[in-house]
């Protein structure tokens, strides 16, 4: 049987640059219809409860201890409304691209500043919702945004998929008045992201995917918008992230079921 291993993480991480974290987003219906989804994950024999999405890293398909991916992944019951908490080491301020693979659809932009600027330091900020301000929600139904994708995408985004999150710092900011707000240099011995010191529990997970993907939810509250002349980055220090997104049914989610991992493409 071709189960998955794999390490629990309190995130995702990245050159101790990047920290991302995935939580339920339990607004409007989902705060009640999250807690449907997730009830049948809270006491699974053998496995840890998904109260939480669970963050992994390491993850690797136990037969050949080959990646998945690059080994970082979160793990989500099917139909739940989900979000990300965005970490990053910035002076003046961040803007991130969440995009996801392998059909690059762009999920959300967005542009956060301080004011004033400071050391460098940790900046977070939460994305819940597609550019169209639709939640993000787990489905296990297959949802194919290009007619024409190549057999193998359309089969990676039937059985899984990938989250890339790209982040570059802002450099300057010009308001309407003309007064340039600038960055300050970086603080020497930054501390790493939160919960990458702590050791990861190896090989805590034995257990298969289920075919999943993103769809969009009700649309939710648009986001305020901070009304500035311009802005400027340095994309040559840009940090991205790339990880999995495993859905679980009840009949996946089990420390001894005896269905075979067979998706090709998880890998690539």
């Amino acid at each position: 049987m071709s189960n998955i291993t794999a390490s629990r993480v309190e995130n995702l991480g990245k050159d101790n640059q990047l920290a991302i974290s995935c939580q339920y987003n339990n607004e409007g219906k989902y705060a009640t219809e999250n807690p449907k989804h997730i009830d049948p994950y809270l006491r699974v024999p053998g496995l840890p409860s998904l109260a939480h999405p669970l963050m992994v890293q390491n993850a690797m398909v136990a037969r050949d201890n080959t990646l998945i991916g690059n080994g970082q992944a979160v793990i989500m019951p099917p139909g739940v409304s989900f979000s990300f908490q965005i970490g990053y080491l910035c002076s003046l301020g961040m803007k991130f691209k969440v995009t996801l693979l392998p059909v690059n659809k762009v999920i959300n932009t967005a542009v956060y500043s301080r004011n004033p600027a400071r050391a460098t330091d940790w900046m977070y900020r939460s994305c819940n919702q597609w550019e169209n301000n639709k939640y993000i929600v787990v489905d296990d139904a297959q949802f194919a945004y290009k007619p024409d994708l190549p057999p193998a995408q359309a089969n990676y985004v039937k059985n899984s998929y990938q989250i890339r999150i790209d982040v570059a710092p802002m450099t300057t900011i010009t308001l309407n008045d003309g007064t340039t707000l600038n960055e300050v240099m970086d603080a020497p011995g930054a501390l790493a992201a939160p919960g990458s010191e702590s050791g990861a529990n190896s090989n805590e997970l034995n257990l298969n995917t289920h075919h999943g993907t993103v769809k969009e939810g009700d649309q939710g509250a648009k986001p305020g918008v901070t009304m500035v002349k311009s802005f400027a980055f340095d994309e040559s220090r840009s940090v991205s992230i790339v990880f999995d997104v495993f859905v679980m049914n009840e009949k996946y989610y089990s420390k001894h079921n005896a269905e075979i991992f067979t998706n090709p493409y998880l890998g690539d």
